[in-house]
């Protein structure tokens, strides 16, 4: 019959049960018998009218085993037949009550048990050697007999063995007495109340001489005496104890009297005391088969049986062995996973270590839309990796020292989005620790990974989210939040994932319930330290996403706050013996740290902005009289203070600020303050001089708001836009100056909050310059420190317009005018276009929409530039390489640009049509050719994206019908683009 798996999984007020095939998974429960006796097992509760669920199992066996009725307690009774009867938890690793049973001996022959037949195979030599051994046997048997010492009617006589007869069954204590079983009542096992068997009442074996004079003369006694059976007495200790000799006799202590038979090996004969056999020369003999008495048990094994409970992979074993039976749990090798190995294939046994001190780094760049973008850079230091492969185990243990993630966009105010070490006192001195022990898997359980252990350990962690940023990893990994149908489209034949607050739950049960052929994990220990967070949100301003982002965000289960500093503890995760799929893990860690998160909802609550940050006001507070209390420092009090009173006042009136801007409705101003924030940030002068910019221009904006507003209301609405015009120019008026204050005191706050910051902060900028994503073919290309500064240096140009996309750039002088290199000064001569160049470094920089011509002093130091010429690609005609007469390089450009230079001449173009004529001078001819080459490429670029029409983002797309019917407006595109 052929078994299967049953799994019940409740969720609310719904049970929902799988069926699935037993053999994919191992039993969860496992009883195994390495005693030498039958066992009976049944579940605990369960009624004595149902015999079939009691069952049992035989020695050196091993029966899978569920639970009869999984509603009762789940806990298993175990009993030996005429023995002891004890209950054990199987949720309670390790050793429970041992089992004990009467195993009493019978006073043996060993010569009638030797013809004992035995059920093995033998080879033909074995079979020859025992026939010789036997013909080499003076003694001949008069019958195949099993004999043993009997007690019938007060005669202790020769019998044959007879299954449980108590009247052939004795019992031998510590002290050396032959306890008679038959002449004292049984044992009753199962009543614990009753105490043992008291010696005194016990009738032991005993000579029948009961002479006080002859018990003194028993050392050299040399005749034989009868045997009896006799109640013990402390008296006759010389003559109630035994010994088993090694070489075969039992003798009565440490006489030289030995029990044997008057006469021959045959039923019936009398046992007596008699001495051993000795040659002429007082040597012992062997003794002869009358003589040759050996204690045989009725049962096999100790009659102490050992009973524990340990875990072999997601199954419960309870093991019962004999006590003398030598099974250390170190030394047990699973048997459920075991791999099979033969003798001829050896086990290999390897492990090795990587460490990398520099560590790694990974880049994410987003190139989903038209342009390409580098968004964060992750780098991960001091990397440790240990890996061991033994046998039937691998373990692992990696720690990395330090985990730092920067924010790559181009104009962000949180360099840093993640930056993760160890403190000097911390236990774990890492970042992340990661230590793992797993059995290897074996082609029975393919689908079934065992890890004895999994540690994950983390330290602090500092995490500053840009709201731009986080859309936009939302965006890069298709993460779509909308619950409607429409929204649910896939993109790109991607995968698209639903997190629907509403749906997620049901989804993730629907892939625990069908998912019978999914991974399944098993834990035995799974921890995942403490963690403890500094969290900051920064949050932009709507009207700066592009519409797609906007889309993610208005479809966010969850909304963004702005808070800085919020210190966040969440607890670790700890769970021993678990066993489910891969779903349940993540919905379960996933549960887990949302509770945590809502647990420390007052500390964010504490930090936001608009509240002016109290809970970080008090910790700097706090930090401060620490200061002052443990090392004395009136300087770290006033520091502490100062960083608090100005980092709340700066919030909130950054926040007042912000929301008395949007009530004047005026989006230009808003524009203008903003770009005055980020002109002016970073450090305390900056933020004072940026404040003092700010209250000038709402000083300003609120005495022409009352014109402004009237004449873009009528501009845009015609005359009935005028009282709206007229209605914003008097908030205007009011609320402009009032915003321009707060952005001075603001200011102001923000200067003394950097100025009084503390050392200890921990402020990470951004690792490197963000990457210049592709090459002027288009293609990505490898990280480029030259290409990184060049892009960077061309927002610092253009103030921050992306629209102009970074190309290349050149330098084609590399000079500079305190160089004295002969080369130079041959080339000066008679050089009407190096006078100028020969001072300084020359640079070229290509653009997605013009080739800038720069300078600076020296070839290192590109933040001091100047610049000397631009032409817009649209302007250039062509771009060539000439030579003099002296066969010096010259780039001539010839463009349709007013004339800006004396050095700019008049001519035409092979088709007659008129244009302007510049030089440019060039040290290396390879470089001028690289140039041109360059710049027609940027030529080609700059055309193709002129004539390509982009469908902007809040184009909708749903109506896919309608998408070759060109409307109105679209006519008007085309004809406008071409």
């Amino acid at each position: 019959m052929k078994k299967q798996k049953v799994q019940v999984i409740a969720r609310g007020g719904t049970f929902f049960v799988v069926f699935m095939d037993s053999n994919q998974m191992p039993a969860p429960l496992r009883i195994k018998n390495l005693s030498d006796v039958p066992i009976q097992f049944y579940q605990s509760e369960t009624r004595e009218e149902l015999t079939y669920l009691r069952a049992f199992i035989q020695p050196q066996q091993s029966i899978d085993y569920a639970w009869d009725e999984p509603t009762l307690q789940q806990t298993i009774t175990c009993s030996v037949v005429g023995g002891t009867k004890e209950t054990y938890d199987l949720q309670k690793l390790g050793h429970g009550e041992n089992l004990c049973y009467e195993n009493h001996i019978c006073l043996a022959f060993e010569q009638t048990f030797n013809q004992e037949p035995k059920i093995q195979y033998q080879s033909k030599y074995s079979i020859q050697n025992s026939k010789s051994i036997n013909d080499r046997n003076t003694f001949q048997l008069l019958n195949q007999q099993q004999l043993v010492i009997d007690y019938i009617q007060g005669k202790l006589i020769l019998a044959q063995r007879e299954e449980n007869k108590r009247s052939q069954l004795w019992r031998m204590t510590s002290s050396g007495l032959l306890v008679h079983t038959g002449s004292s009542s049984p044992r009753d096992w199962n009543n614990k109340n009753v105490p043992s068997d008291d010696i005194r009442q016990s009738f032991v074996l005993d000579i029948e001489e009961t002479s006080t004079t002859n018990l003194k003369n028993i050392h050299s006694m040399t005749r034989s005496i009868r045997l009896t059976i006799r109640r013990y007495d402390p008296k006759r200790i010389l003559t109630q104890t035994w010994t088993f000799k090694d070489d075969g006799y039992l003798c009565m202590g440490e006489t030289q009297m030995c029990v044997q038979v008057l006469g021959e090996l045959k039923e019936k004969n009398e046992i007596l005391l008699g001495p051993r056999r000795f040659n002429e020369q007082g040597i012992i003999l062997p003794p002869l088969p009358t003589m040759y008495i050996r204690p045989r048990r009725r049962l096999q094994g100790s009659g102490f049986l050992s009973v524990r409970t340990y875990a072999d992979g997601p199954t419960r074993i309870l093991e019962i062995a004999n006590v003398k039976t030598s099974n250390s749990l170190d030394n047990l090798k699973s048997e459920t996973l075991m791999q099979t190995t033969t003798d001829n294939i050896p086990l290999m046994n390897y492990q090795f270590d990587l460490r990398l001190a520099s560590g790694i780094g990974v880049s994410i760049i987003s190139s989903m839309g038209r342009e390409s973008e580098e968004l964060i850079f992750m780098i991960f230091n001091d990397i440790n990796l240990a890996y061991k492969d033994d046998n039937n185990e691998q373990s692992i243990d990696c720690t990395i020292g330090t985990i730092v993630i920067s924010n790559q966009l181009l104009m962000t105010s949180t360099p840093c989005l993640l930056y993760a070490t160890y403190f000097e006192d911390a236990s774990i001195r890492s970042a992340f620790r990661l230590q793992a022990s797993l059995q290897k898997p074996t082609a029975n359980y393919k689908q079934l990974y065992i890890f004895h252990y999994l540690f994950i350990g983390l330290n602090s962690i500092t995490i500053k989210i840009d709201e731009i940023l986080l859309w936009k990893l939302f965006d890069f990994f298709n993460i779509n939040f909308s619950s409607s149908s429409n929204d649910k489209t896939l993109k790109n034949d991607d995968q698209t994932y639903d997190l629907d607050e509403g749906e997620y739950d049901t989804q993730r049960l629907l892939s625990l319930l069908t998912s019978t052929q999914a991974t399944r994990i098993y834990f035995s220990e799974l921890s995942i330290s403490s963690i403890d967070l500094d969290l900051s949100v920064y949050c932009s301003n709507s009207r700066s996403l592009p519409i797609h982002l906007l889309t993610i965000k208005r479809h966010a289960p969850f909304p963004l706050i702005r808070f800085e500093n919020a210190p966040i503890h969440l607890k670790s995760y700890d769970q021993i013996h678990i066993f489910n799929t891969y779903d349940f893990f993540l919905l379960a860690l996933t549960t887990h740290y949302v509770d945590e998160l809502k647990r420390q909802a007052f500390k964010i609550l504490g930090s936001v902005d608009f509240l002016g940050n109290p809970l970080g006001l008090f910790n700097d507070v706090t930090d401060g009289f620490a200061s002052l209390v443990d090392h004395g420092s009136v300087t770290g009090l006033v520091k502490s203070v100062a960083h608090g009173v100005a980092d709340s006042t700066s919030k909130f009136t950054g926040t007042l600020s912000y929301g008395l801007g949007r009530l004047a409705l005026d989006e230009e101003h808003d524009d203008m303050r903003e770009a005055i924030a980020n002109n002016y940030r970073g450090s305390s002068i900056g933020h004072v001089i940026g404040g003092t910019v700010g209250l000038a221009a709402g000083f300003i904006g609120g005495l022409t708001s009352i014109i402004t507003q009237p004449y873009k209301s009528i501009v845009e609405d015609g005359v009935g836009g005028l009282m709206k015009g007229v209605a914003k120019g008097i908030v205007g008026t009011v609320s402009k100056p009032m915003v321009g204050i707060l952005d001075f005191a603001n200011g102001l706050a923000l200067a003394v909050k950097e100025g009084s910051r503390s050392s200890n902060s921990i402020i990470k900028n951004r690792i490197r310059t963000t990457r210049c994503p592709t090459n002027i073919y288009g293609l990505l290309q490898s990280y480029s420190t030259f290409d990184a500064n060049g892009q960077c240096l061309l927002y610092q140009m253009n103030k921050g317009d992306l629209t102009e996309r970074y190309i290349t750039r050149i330098n084609i002088s590399q000079t500079p005018a305190n160089s004295s290199s002969k080369r130079k000064l041959d080339n000066i001569n008679n050089d009407e276009y190096a006078s100028d160049q020969r001072s300084c470094c020359i640079h070229v920089m290509i653009t997605s929409q013009r080739v800038i011509i720069y300078r600076t002093d020296t070839n290192q130091d590109e933040t001091d530039y100047e610049i000397t010429d631009i032409y817009d690609l649209s302007s250039i005609i062509n771009a060539l390489v000439i030579e003099d007469e002296n066969r010096r390089p010259y780039i001539e450009f010839l463009h349709n640009q007013p004339q800006r230079s004396s050095k700019i001449t008049a001519t035409t173009t092979t088709s007659g049509k008129p244009c302007q004529r510049s030089l440019l001078r060039c040290d290396l001819h390879d470089r001028a050719m690289r140039l041109t080459r360059d710049i027609q490429r940027a030529r080609e670029i700059f055309e193709e994206e002129k004539f390509t029409y982009i469908p902007p983002d809040d184009e909708n797309n749903n109506n896919d019908d309608d998408d070759d019917i060109p409307n109105d407006q679209q006519l008007d595109e085309t004809v406008q683009m071409t």
